[in-house]
């Protein structure tokens, strides 16, 4: 679709059953593929990240999904993947105003870049969730994204002297590099939380597996103070705290 430097296609997964082609890219205004509903970018830049799915039996267009913002750049999709699961993973960067994955939206503040990984449905191109990594002052070269056991995702890349952040994960910059330092950040997306109690009332909240990047909220409703301990996946003793009386963390 589209002309060069302002509509492409980027990037191309198949879908092992069918054959079907993924397709991954970024269109400028508009764009209409086969017979499905044009798409429109939101102003001012007007650009947007395209997703959508060639049909290999006989060559229709089945369904397409954008990102959408308004600031500088535009929300490209630079990679695709698929897990075994089926599920399809989207990657790219961003900058400068709001950019939208179905109902996830990210805000980054004024002049900051950021990299994204969503998750979509195959069969429709829902969007359904979104990671992010920190903010910075430059932007990520995005090398790869790759897909294995389900809900398993590597995303690889460079980032600037800055360094940045994926979830609680702090990388630094390489001192001896000029510009950029490579990366490799693996992503879980099958993260489980469980909510146990033992036999002397103590309750027991479980994150998993290690590291985990789900959170758990405790609130106490009753008059009474309670205790917290986290331990790590070995059974250490990492952290206590105190919970009092309806406080929440």
């Amino acid at each position: 679709w589209g002309t060069r430097n302002t509509q492409a296609a980027t990037s191309v997964v198949v879908e092992p059953t069918t054959g079907d082609a993924i397709v991954g890219g970024h269109f400028n205004t508009s764009v209409t593929l086969g017979s499905l509903p044009p798409l429109s970018a939101a102003p001012p830049v007007g650009a947007a990240g395209l997703v959508a799915r060639l049909r290999a039996v006989d060559g229709q267009w089945l369904w397409a999904a954008k990102t959408n913002g308004p600031g500088q750049g535009g929300p490209f999709v630079q990679h695709l993947a698929l897990d075994s699961a089926g599920t399809l993973y989207a990657a790219g960067g961003w900058r400068d105003g709001a950019v939208t994955f179905g109902s996830t939206t990210i805000t980054p503040p004024p002049s900051q870049w950021f990299a994204y990984v969503a998750a979509a449905d195959p069969t429709n191109g829902q969007w359904q969730r979104a990671w992010q990594s920190s903010y910075l002052a430059g932007p990520l070269y995005l090398g790869g994204l790759a897909a294995g056991p389900a809900g398993h995702v590597l995303l690889a890349g460079a980032f600037p002297q800055s360094g940045v952040n994926f979830s609680f994960f702090q990388l630094a910059s390489n001192p001896l590099a000029a510009t950029s330092t490579a990366f490799c950040a693996y992503l879980r997306d099958d993260l489980s939380t469980g909510l146990t109690e033992s036999a002397d009332g103590t309750t027991i909240v479980n994150l998993w597996p290690n590291p985990a990047t789900a959170t758990a909220t405790l609130t106490r409703t009753t008059s009474e103070a309670a205790q917290g301990f986290i331990y790590d996946a070995i059974g250490r003793q990492v952290r206590m705290f105190l919970l009092a009386a309806g406080q929440r963390s």
